[in-house]
């Protein structure tokens, strides 16, 4: 990914901390955040209502913690149009206390727009290999307004 796309969308990170056992996304919600878990294990899990009514229901539950993200479908919807809002397709859900940084649905937009012709290279390029949270980190920032303990 360009540099200056990255140092840009690093500049936009907030760091969060979500406690034990809180939603963090509800399916079917809007999506007004990518978020990139550097501590803690969250769940992500989508019920099944095809035996509703007789008590029986099934879910897939997935762990995803250190430097797994999630909500990268906001990918997809910044680089079109910015007029339908993606919505989460899981519950996400905090198992222990979450710290994370957070990339907010208007703050990906402003960095595509600042940044269209770029952005719309690296996205053509390899929208489906979003593999880029290593390189968010270890781009400097110019406000070292996040820490980075992990690289100490």
């Amino acid at each position: 990914m360009n540099e200056t796309v990255l140092t840009l969308m690093c500049d936009y990170l907030k760091l969060v901390t979500y406690i034990e056992n809180s939603f963090v996304f509800r399916m079917e919600y809007p999506l007004n955040c990518m978020l990139f878990i550097v501590e803690g294990t969250m769940w992500t899990y989508a019920s099944s209502d095809s035996q509703a009514g007789s008590g029986i229901s099934s879910m897939d539950i997935k762990p995803i913690g250190k430097w797994h993200f999630y909500g990268e479908e906001l990918l997809d919807w910044a680089s079109h149009t910015f007029t339908k809002l993606s919505v989460s397709s899981k519950h996400v859900k905090s198992q222990t206390k979450v710290e994370a940084f957070v990339l907010m649905a208007k703050d990906l937009e402003a960095v595509v727009y600042r940044y269209k012709q770029c952005w719309d290279l690296v996205y053509s390029n390899n929208c489906k290999e979003w593999h880029f949270l290593p390189s968010v980190v270890s781009v400097p920032r110019r406000n070292n307004a996040h820490p980075r303990p992990w690289l100490e």
